[in-house]
This record gives C-alpha cells, sequence and structure tokens, in this order.
C-alpha cells in the first residue's frame, strides 16, 4: 500500500471486481494512474508485480507509443514500419525537448532499477542456511 505505480494500466492482469472497484466514470487511463493509486490502498488483497531482474526476460514485450497524449517520437520509425501511424495520426507528436527528456529520465531510471537488481542479488539471503548433511557415526 501506498506505493507509486501500484495501478498501472499497461501490461496487466487484474481481477475484475478490484478493477472495477478502482474505475471511476470519465476519468482517462492517465487519470486512473494517477488517482487509482491513493484509491487502491482501500482495497482489500494484494498487488503483485514482476520482479526487476523479470525485465531481462519478459514474458510479453511491449511498445511504449503514447506519453502524456502526445505520440513519441521514438516510436515514429516503428509505427511507420508497421503502417500504423495513421490510427495516430490526430494526436500530436512529443516535441524535441520532450523527447531528449524522457530518453534521460528513462536512462536514468533504468540505471536506478538495475543497481537496486544488482543489490537485491548481492544481498545475503535471509533464509537459514541449510543444516549439514548427518554424517555417519553423528549422534542424533
Amino acid at each position: 500500500k501506498g506505493w507509486p505505480y501500484r495501478v498501472s494500466l499497461t501490461v496487466a492482469l487484474w481481477q475484475q471486481s478490484a478493477l472495477r472497484q478502482l474505475l471511476r466514470p470519465g476519468e482517462t487511463a492517465w487519470d486512473i494512474e494517477r488517482q487509482g493509486n491513493g484509491r487502491s490502498s482501500d482495497l482489500a488483497g494484494g498487488f503483485y508485480a514482476l520482479p526487476l531482474g523479470a525485465r531481462q526476460s519478459a514474458p510479453l514485450h511491449t511498445r511504449h507509443l503514447v506519453l502524456k497524449g502526445q505520440v513519441m517520437r521514438a516510436a515514429l520509425p516503428w509505427l511507420r514500419r508497421e503502417g500504423l501511424l495513421g490510427y495516430l495520426a490526430r494526436r500530436p507528436v512529443q516535441s524535441w525537448w520532450a523527447y531528449v527528456y524522457d530518453r534521460a529520465y528513462y536512462v536514468f531510471f533504468d540505471i536506478c532499477y538495475q543497481l537496486l537488481w544488482l543489490a537485491a542479488q548481492l544481498r545475503p539471503s535471509s533464509r537459514p542456511a541449510a543444516d549439514p548433511a548427518p554424517r555417519l557415526g553423528d549422534q542424533p
């Protein structure tokens, strides 16, 4: 509870009853992600995510095409190649400044996430070490 981005409408599996409790009439997907985080704290049950290390072998590969209502510049070549640019023709295209900011933001947080994942891998396990196997002649 209280985690940012707990409610995300990107690739996610939802229990219908939980999602219905978070939805509000008239909200956009972005509104739900921003305001739904606070509402999610009132729900019983858990919210689960893949560990940071799962990014290396994600079960699904996605493309982020729209950011804050604008077509991302990084998505334009892929959209053209796939013949999908027409579907987003009415949306504004991300400015160059927003593109540079977005790339820098992504690189910074990607490095942070990788460092967190690495730290978790290097942290000693909290599980107790297994007892050594008994040897012949040991007393119970």
